[in-house]
């Protein structure tokens, strides 16, 4: 009988320490998300909108996108395409 209150403050510590993981946890997967996913959906909605027909436009990312090299890639090769055809 006398574990019980020690038994009940450890079982709140270990609520609140569970609750404050999964909060961190959450925090985490949200950055990844935003990370990863925002990168690529942008470069998903530039590419639509060259395969669309419209050779003109450019990938625009942003500085520390992790895509950004595609995007340059994709930027030269679009250019290249552009001075071979008014050859």
């Amino acid at each position: 009988y006398n574990l019980f209150p020690v038994l009940r403050r450890l079982n709140l510590v270990m609520g609140a320490g569970l609750f404050i993981i999964f909060v961190i946890f959450l925090m985490i997967g949200y950055y990844i998300s935003y990370k990863l996913m925002g990168p690529i959906n942008r470069l998903k909605k530039e590419l639509t909108e060259i395969r669309d027909g419209n050779m003109q436009h450019r990938i625009k990312m942003r500085k520390g996108d992790d895509l950004l090299f595609i995007g340059t890639l994709i930027n030269q090769i679009l250019d290249k395409m552009a001075r071979t055809k008014t050859r």
